[in-house]
Protein backbone atom coordinates (compact mmCIF):
# COMPACT_ATOMS: atom_id res chain seq x y z
CA UNK A 1 0.00 0.00 0.00
CA UNK A 2 2.74 2.35 1.00
CA UNK A 3 3.94 1.84 -2.61
CA UNK A 4 1.12 2.88 -4.33
CA UNK A 5 1.03 6.05 -2.52
CA UNK A 6 4.41 6.96 -3.53
CA UNK A 7 3.53 6.39 -6.49
CA UNK A 8 0.10 8.77 -6.81
CA UNK A 9 2.33 11.35 -5.23
CA UNK A 10 4.70 10.98 -7.68
CA UNK A 11 2.02 11.24 -10.42
CA UNK A 12 0.31 14.36 -8.93
CA UNK A 13 3.81 16.00 -9.10
CA UNK A 14 4.87 15.08 -12.60
CA UNK A 15 1.61 16.73 -13.45
CA UNK A 16 2.35 20.02 -11.34
CA UNK A 17 5.47 20.00 -13.09
CA UNK A 18 4.48 19.88 -16.61
CA UNK A 19 2.34 23.21 -15.62
CA UNK A 20 5.26 24.86 -14.34
CA UNK A 21 7.15 24.48 -17.11
CA UNK A 22 4.61 25.45 -19.49
CA UNK A 23 6.00 29.04 -18.14
CA UNK A 24 2.20 29.84 -17.64
CA UNK A 25 0.62 31.32 -14.64
CA UNK A 26 -1.49 28.39 -13.03
CA UNK A 27 -4.40 29.59 -11.52
CA UNK A 28 -5.99 27.71 -8.08
CA UNK A 29 -8.90 26.43 -10.01
CA UNK A 30 -6.94 24.61 -12.90
CA UNK A 31 -4.44 23.43 -10.35
CA UNK A 32 -7.32 22.17 -8.07
CA UNK A 33 -9.10 20.83 -11.58
CA UNK A 34 -5.43 18.68 -12.37
CA UNK A 35 -5.39 17.76 -9.00
CA UNK A 36 -8.93 16.02 -8.49
CA UNK A 37 -8.64 14.37 -11.90
CA UNK A 38 -5.27 13.23 -10.71
CA UNK A 39 -6.79 11.98 -7.66
CA UNK A 40 -9.45 10.33 -9.26
CA UNK A 41 -6.94 8.37 -11.41
CA UNK A 42 -5.09 7.58 -8.58
CA UNK A 43 -7.98 5.89 -6.88
CA UNK A 44 -8.32 3.60 -9.65
CA UNK A 45 -6.42 0.02 -8.92
CA UNK A 46 -3.86 0.44 -11.74
CA UNK A 47 -1.51 -1.84 -12.30
CA UNK A 48 1.58 -2.01 -14.62
CA UNK A 49 1.94 -5.16 -16.66
CA UNK A 50 5.67 -6.71 -17.94
CA UNK A 51 4.26 -8.58 -20.32
CA UNK A 52 6.23 -8.26 -22.94
CA UNK A 53 8.11 -4.46 -21.94
CA UNK A 54 11.28 -3.65 -20.46
CA UNK A 55 11.36 -2.73 -16.77
CA UNK A 56 11.26 1.16 -16.56
CA UNK A 57 13.33 1.05 -13.07
CA UNK A 58 16.36 -0.67 -15.31
CA UNK A 59 18.82 2.17 -17.25
CA UNK A 60 18.71 1.80 -20.84
CA UNK A 61 22.33 1.79 -21.43
CA UNK A 62 24.64 -0.22 -18.72
CA UNK A 63 28.41 -0.13 -18.47
CA UNK A 64 28.08 -4.43 -17.91
CA UNK A 65 27.19 -6.37 -20.82
CA UNK A 66 23.93 -8.08 -20.92
CA UNK A 67 23.61 -11.75 -21.36
CA UNK A 68 23.20 -12.24 -24.46
CA UNK A 69 20.36 -15.38 -25.90
CA UNK A 70 21.96 -18.32 -27.95
CA UNK A 71 20.38 -18.08 -31.25
CA UNK A 72 19.09 -21.58 -32.90
CA UNK A 73 20.44 -21.25 -36.14
CA UNK A 74 23.93 -20.33 -34.90
CA UNK A 75 26.65 -23.04 -36.01
CA UNK A 76 29.01 -24.21 -32.61
CA UNK A 77 32.36 -25.20 -33.09
CA UNK A 78 34.18 -27.45 -31.01
CA UNK A 79 37.36 -26.90 -30.09
CA UNK A 80 39.60 -29.02 -30.99
CA UNK A 81 43.88 -29.20 -31.11
CA UNK A 82 44.43 -27.01 -34.89
CA UNK A 83 47.71 -28.44 -36.49
CA UNK A 84 49.04 -28.58 -39.81
CA UNK A 85 45.45 -29.21 -42.47
CA UNK A 86 42.92 -28.61 -39.39
CA UNK A 87 44.83 -24.95 -39.07
CA UNK A 88 43.89 -24.66 -42.81
CA UNK A 89 40.54 -23.58 -43.97
CA UNK A 90 39.61 -25.37 -47.96
CA UNK A 91 39.46 -21.63 -49.04
CA UNK A 92 42.85 -20.99 -48.05
CA UNK A 93 44.36 -23.94 -50.16
CA UNK A 94 44.85 -24.24 -53.70
CA UNK A 95 44.86 -27.86 -55.52
CA UNK A 96 48.40 -27.94 -57.53
CA UNK A 97 48.44 -31.74 -58.46
CA UNK A 98 46.20 -34.93 -58.64
CA UNK A 99 48.05 -38.70 -59.23
CA UNK A 100 45.42 -40.99 -59.31
CA UNK A 101 46.37 -44.91 -59.39
CA UNK A 102 44.82 -48.01 -59.74
CA UNK A 103 44.64 -48.44 -55.64
CA UNK A 104 45.49 -45.06 -54.24
CA UNK A 105 44.47 -41.29 -55.49
CA UNK A 106 46.34 -38.57 -54.27
CA UNK A 107 46.02 -34.67 -54.07
CA UNK A 108 48.45 -31.95 -53.38
CA UNK A 109 47.89 -28.59 -52.23
CA UNK A 110 49.75 -25.39 -51.28
CA UNK A 111 48.89 -22.73 -48.79
CA UNK A 112 49.69 -18.99 -49.49
CA UNK A 113 53.41 -19.22 -48.41
CA UNK A 114 53.66 -22.42 -50.58
CA UNK A 115 53.86 -25.09 -48.29
CA UNK A 116 52.55 -27.93 -49.82
CA UNK A 117 50.44 -30.67 -48.26
CA UNK A 118 49.42 -34.12 -49.93
CA UNK A 119 45.72 -35.17 -49.32
CA UNK A 120 43.86 -38.47 -49.45
CA UNK A 121 40.15 -39.31 -49.04
CA UNK A 122 39.27 -39.34 -45.61
CA UNK A 123 41.87 -36.76 -44.42
CA UNK A 124 40.48 -34.06 -42.18
CA UNK A 125 41.03 -30.19 -43.77
CA UNK A 126 40.11 -27.11 -41.42
CA UNK A 127 37.92 -27.56 -38.57
CA UNK A 128 34.68 -29.26 -40.55
CA UNK A 129 36.39 -30.18 -43.43
CA UNK A 130 36.82 -33.87 -45.23
CA UNK A 131 38.00 -35.27 -48.23
CA UNK A 132 35.25 -36.96 -50.07
CA UNK A 133 36.09 -37.31 -53.33
CA UNK A 134 39.63 -36.95 -55.39
CA UNK A 135 39.43 -36.39 -59.35
CA UNK A 136 42.04 -35.46 -62.71
CA UNK A 137 41.11 -32.17 -61.69
CA UNK A 138 39.50 -31.54 -58.60
CA UNK A 139 39.02 -32.55 -55.09
CA UNK A 140 35.71 -32.51 -53.66
CA UNK A 141 35.35 -31.20 -49.88
CA UNK A 142 32.50 -31.84 -47.45
CA UNK A 143 31.84 -29.73 -44.17
CA UNK A 144 29.48 -30.81 -41.87
CA UNK A 145 28.04 -28.11 -39.35
CA UNK A 146 26.04 -28.52 -36.24
CA UNK A 147 23.50 -26.20 -35.14
CA UNK A 148 22.53 -25.75 -31.49
CA UNK A 149 18.68 -26.93 -32.23
CA UNK A 150 21.32 -29.69 -33.25
CA UNK A 151 20.43 -29.34 -36.98
CA UNK A 152 23.60 -30.62 -39.51
CA UNK A 153 24.13 -28.39 -42.03
CA UNK A 154 26.26 -29.48 -44.91
CA UNK A 155 28.75 -27.43 -47.14
CA UNK A 156 30.17 -28.94 -50.28
CA UNK A 157 33.59 -27.06 -51.55
CA UNK A 158 35.25 -27.77 -54.42
CA UNK A 159 38.84 -27.14 -54.99
CA UNK A 160 39.69 -26.93 -58.90
CA UNK A 161 43.22 -27.79 -60.13
CA UNK A 162 43.85 -24.64 -62.14
CA UNK A 163 45.51 -25.15 -65.70
CA UNK A 164 48.08 -23.30 -67.29
CA UNK A 165 47.26 -20.01 -68.24
CA UNK A 166 44.31 -19.69 -65.80
CA UNK A 167 44.39 -17.20 -63.21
Amino acid sequence: MKDKNIIKVGVVFLALSALVIRSEIVSAEELLETTSILEKLSHDNFEYQMEGRSDPFQPLFSSKPQPQVPVVDEIIDVEKPKTGLRSMEPGQLSLVATLISDSNRLAMVQDVTGVGYVLNQGIKVGLRGVVTMISKDQVLIKEISKTRSGKEIIKMITMRLKKEGDK
